[in-house]
């Protein structure tokens, strides 16, 4: 078995190029924010997106992660392949029953979700989700395909992937903002994840050979129930989708500029988890999947080695952004039609967010545990906990602390769903 520590030696490699990708996004961001500020055209594009982050990201994430517990004991090209041509030809089925769901069904699903929007809001939205749906298809597809590198011990390319689609969008709002208003923003997240595409499928036929590529092409895949695995963690991210239609469409109930507000909080959140959490997590996943699948206690052992330094890392960030966190904002969205009113809400919804990063970075581990000994069902679980938490305790705390109770349900909400991962974890240990 791989030792936890030596993995980790691979980390510091490819956090670097989480540094970068981390600076291009945060660039991003700066100039979303310079050009649409915390606007209601900006808050329909987030509400859209919603439905992106599910079909695309959620459901990508969900193929990288079961393809990695299933083939991790499969680390060859030759073994791999076939694999890979199995899944791929079943996801290209289910993006084709996704895209015309979401296509037909777009203006009701706003509708539904976002009683605060207005029905030219939803008709911009509709068309936004519609466009979206190129980058599903694109999304899903280099999440299998980073699946299968990581397998074989190439990571460098999923990582810089985020870089690519912060360039691509940000580049098209700069050029054509003034022109094409958010559609701008929407083409150039397009052009990235196909950017993407394209350097996952140059690096995969690099790694595996234009002849072993071949030859896989036809040999037969090994039967692993990876859809039906998958099956059930996608059931988790509909509870991670309600989780984010829910708090959106609570603050589509507050005044224009809320549900941005939260979106830029998140961005802000998300920069120590693409600096520590997610490269650590993606080195150590692959070892940690080969620990459970040898033993259980081997995987224990190797899950609570590197446990206190992944906690260890998240508190600084939560310190950090609790001092500064006006300072943080101001520093990277104070421009533009981003005003110094803007800067007080994102600042206050930042820190009561934060507070949850310790228990989403174990949670991630948690997870990943969980799907390692193949309980898919518990990691669901521990999901539709998380939903259940925003929708119970939002109403409450809004109604005694207004938007900043939003926050606190949903930093409650995704801390709910570690500790109910830790207790199925303990209960298949024993």
């Amino acid at each position: 078995m791989r030792s936890p520590f030596k993995a980790l030696g691979s980390f510091s490699r490819y956090s670097l190029l989480s540094v970068v990708a981390l600076a291009l996004g945060l660039w991003r961001e700066s100039v979303v924010s310079s050009k649409f500020g915390l606007s209601e055209a900006l808050d329909v594009y987030v509400a859209a997106s919603a439905f992106f982050l599910f079909f695309g990201v959620q459901l990508a994430n969900t193929l990288e992660m079961v393809f990695i517990s299933k083939e991790a004991k499969r680390d060859t090209p030759e073994a791999t392949t076939p694999q890979l041509w199995q899944a791929a030809k079943i996801l290209l089925l289910t993006d084709l029953c996704v895209c015309c769901f979401l296509w037909f069904g777009a203006g009701a699903l706003l509708s539904v979700f976002f009683p605060g929007f207005s029905p030219a809001q939803i008709a911009l939205g509709a068309a936004i989700l519609q466009k979206l749906l190129v980058a599903v298809v694109l999304a899903n597809f280099c999440g299998i395909l980073k699946a299968s590198l990581n397998v074989l011990g190439v990571f460098a390319p999923g990582l810089f992937a985020g870089a690519i689609v912060s360039v691509c969008s940000g580049g098209m709002v700069i050029l054509f903002a003034e022109e094409m208003a958010l559609d701008a923003l929407v083409y150039g997240f397009l052009l990235g994840h196909g950017v993407v595409l394209a350097m996952l499928v140059v690096v995969y036929v690099r790694t595996v050979g234009w002849h072993k590529l071949l030859i896989s092409a036809s040999a037969p895949a090994i039967e692993e129930r990876l859809w039906q695995a998958a099956g059930v963690v996608l059931l988790g991210e509909v509870c991670f989708l309600g989780f984010a239609l829910t708090e959106r469409g609570f603050a589509s109930t507050f005044p224009a500029g809320t549900i941005s507000a939260f979106y830029y909080a998140w961005a802000l959140y998300s920069v120590p988890l693409t600096l520590v959490v997610v490269p650590a997590n993606t080195v150590l996943y692959p070892p940690l999947a080969k620990a459970f699948a040898q033993d259980m206690a081997q995987g224990h052992t190797f899950l609570w080695r590197v446990a206190p330094g992944l906690v260890l890392f998240s508190l600084l960030p939560v310190v950090v952004t609790l001092i500064w966190s006006h300072e943080i904002v101001e520093l990277v969205l104070l421009r533009g039609r981003f005003n110094a009113e803007n800067v007080v809400l994102t600042a206050g919804l930042l820190q009561v967010l934060i507070c949850a990063m310790p228990f989403v970075a174990m949670g991630r581990m948690f997870r990943y545990s969980l799907y390692a000994i193949g309980s898919y069902a518990s990691a669901s679980a521990a999901q539709f906990a998380s939903l259940v938490a925003i929708v119970v305790l939002a109403p409450i705390l809004m109604a005694s602390h207004g938007v900043t109770g939003l926050a606190m349900a949903s930093a409650i909400a995704v801390s709910a769903q570690t500790l109910v991962m830790f207790l199925f974890l303990r209960w298949h240990s024993t």
